[in-house]
């Protein structure tokens, strides 16, 4: 969705601001992860409006760290608080647009061959920002990120293969296979899943490490 008469956010920019406020300088230090900053956001978008209580739920922060959290987003103008909750400013709606323009999906899955850990985070992602995929690179920054695993897709045609040599992942196994295409991945997209301890830092983590697959480039894509 483009708002009129001004132009839509890219998504490098996107994630560019993202770790900009990551970034900042805002009391002692943080708690919090750009990780939460985007899943934070990305709660906000779907429910519309969201207690501070009810979103560090969901994130699984403290109550210090989800207090400086939502002071980071709201001094940004990305959202503002009401009676009911937080909410969305229509800079941040614009902000969640451009996310979207390369993160397309957030699950969590039940995974047998694929399984990276007691939870497993899965994020579809478009191969355009990323170029051609490390596994071994991401696996790495997952593992120093908390991660027990993390392994790296790519949807080509109709077919979900491992990387680099291409195998179909239906020749090795048809039940995630079926899985993975039951949460919708298009041609050329990236499939990230990643392996933690919780709900929590398994996304976190996917998050972040398809983030950082994306900054590394730094190509100004206009998508």
């Amino acid at each position: 969705m483009e708002m009129q008469g001004k132009a839509p956010i890219s998504a490098i920019s996107a994630l560019e601001e993202i770790n900009r406020l990551s970034h900042k300088k805002l009391g002692p230090p943080r708690s919090f992860s750009y990780g939460h900053l985007i899943l934070a956001l990305f709660y906000l978008f779907d429910r519309q409006e969201i207690s501070r209580d009810k979103l560090a739920e969901e994130l699984g922060l403290g109550g210090g760290a989800i207090k400086t959290l939502v002071i980071t987003l709201r001094n940004s103008e990305l959202i503002e608080t009401k009676r009911n909750g937080n909410r969305l400013t229509e800079k941040g709606r614009d902000l969640v647009f451009g996310l979207h323009k390369y993160l397309f999906k957030l699950a969590i899955l039940k995974l047998s061959y694929l399984n990276m850990g007691d939870y497993n985070a899965v994020a579809l992602a478009s191969s355009s920002m990323v170029g051609q995929v490390n596994p071994i690179k991401l696996r790495d920054i997952a593992v120093r990120k908390g991660a027990t695993g993390m392994t790296t897709l790519v949807m080509h045609e109709n077919e979900i293969v491992i990387p680099p040599d291409g195998i179909p992942l239906s020749h090795v196994s048809a039940e995630d296979n079926k899985k993975l295409l039951d949460i919708g991945p298009s041609s050329d997209e990236i499939i990230f899943i990643c392996g933690a301890s919780s709900e929590f830092l398994a996304k976190q983590i996917v998050v972040e490490v398809a983030v950082e697959a994306a900054l590394q480039r730094r190509v100004k894509y206009a998508i």
